[in-house]
C-alpha cells in the first residue's frame, strides 16, 4: 500500500510493489549465491520475505516533494504505453539502465495464448 495524497492513510499502488521488489531481490540473491558458490564452493542459502522487503523500503529516504517523479501526477516517470492486440496498454516501465540506456519492453503485446510456443 502507498500513502494517500495527504500522507496519512494507506492508498493503492499502481503495481504489486512488494511482489516485484522481492522478486528482483530474489534474482539478485540467486546470482550472488551462484557467484559465491563458484568462488568458494559449498551450499549457499538465501532467505527473502515480503515483510522484510516492506521494512527495507519503508526505511529508505523519501524523495523531496518537489521531485519530478513525485510531482508527475499522470505517472509519466514510471509508466509507458505499449501497442497491444486489443489496443494500447499502459504498463510500468522496466526498472534500471544498461550501458546508461533506459530499459524498454522489446515488442508490442499479443493476445494471451496468441504467440506460438518457441524457445527464445
Amino acid at each position: 500500500m502507498a500513502e494517500s495524497p495527504d500522507g496519512e492513510r494507506p492508498g493503492a499502488l499502481p503495481c504489486q510493489l512488494l511482489d516485484h521488489g522481492t522478486g528482483y531481490l530474489c534474482a539478485a540473491a540467486a546470482l550472488q549465491a551462484l557467484a559465491r558458490q563458484s568462488a568458494r564452493g559449498g551450499t549457499q542459502f538465501r532467505e527473502l520475505a515480503l515483510a522484510r522487503t516492506a521494512h527495507w523500503l519503508l526505511g529508505l529516504p523519501r524523495e523531496a516533494s518537489g521531485s519530478s517523479a513525485a510531482a508527475d501526477d499522470d505517472g509519466g516517470a514510471w509508466l509507458t504505453m505499449l501497442d497491444g492486440a486489443a489496443g494500447p496498454v499502459t504498463t510500468v516501465r522496466p526498472p534500471g539502465r544498461l550501458d546508461d540506456e533506459a530499459l524498454a519492453w522489446p515488442r508490442s503485446l499479443s493476445r494471451y495464448g496468441g504467440d506460438e510456443a518457441a524457445w527464445l
